[in-house]
């Protein structure tokens, strides 16, 4: 089963591996920034006017800890949203928690449009914020590494880069000091050294 386990990481870590190497310097989403736009805005009225939310924790990055990945994958339960794992069920949500996650992302200035892959490992969610709204599910992916947020939706995609205060302030609902949100959630032990952050994305966040 372990051996399964480490086969099928292997497999998930070439994939990405192979999906990072492909990827664009700037988005090839097919929407023009005025599309862009109004994508931002409907989903932001969505999550606005939502009616329930739950918060999902992901599973180790398995490009840096892929035997650790491996081993949560086999024993403990997790369900797939947007093509990587999170624990499940979801870890609990005071509602001061849940209005903190809804403000930022309502946040006019919130995100930015995708300014393109970062040289860091790729996009692995640190978490999954699920929003039901008017019948629909919206499934909002942070990953603290890269500052990058996707909204998934109706088999859509909006992919954006937080802005600093969006990220510092995602990071201080969720309770995570600000030298330490990179490889964070209920995870065991601490993510170890991996490749750096985009020099960008640095400056960005101070």
């Amino acid at each position: 089963m372990k051996a399964g386990l480490m086969v099928l990481g292997m497999m998930y870590v070439a994939a990405h591996c192979d999906a990072q190497s492909n990827l664009p310097s700037k988005p090839t989403s097919g929407e023009t920034d005025a599309e862009w736009k109004t994508h931002l805005a409907v989903c932001v009225e969505a999550v606005r006017a939502k009616s329930s939310i739950k918060l999902f924790k992901g599973l180790p990055n398995p490009l840096r800890r892929q035997e650790e990945w491996a081993k949560e994958k086999a024993t403990k339960k997790t369900v797939a949203m947007g093509g990587f794992f999170f624990y499940d069920p979801p870890s609990p949500l005071h509602e001061s928690i849940s209005k903190k996650l809804i403000d930022t992302y309502v946040t006019g200035a919130a995100f930015t449009r995708w300014s393109g892959s970062k040289y860091c490992g790729g996009f692995h969610p640190d978490v999954c914020i699920e929003i039901v709204s008017a019948d629909t599910i919206f499934q909002v992916q942070l990953c603290f590494t890269c500052a990058e947020m996707k909204t998934l939706h109706e088999g859509r995609t909006l992919v954006a880069d937080m802005t600093k205060a969006t990220y510092n302030a995602f990071g201080d609902a969720l309770g995570w000091p600000a030298g330490s949100r990179i490889g964070q959630s209920n995870r065991p032990g601490a993510e170890p050294p991996g490749p750096p952050i985009d020099p960008d994305v640095l400056n960005k966040l101070r």
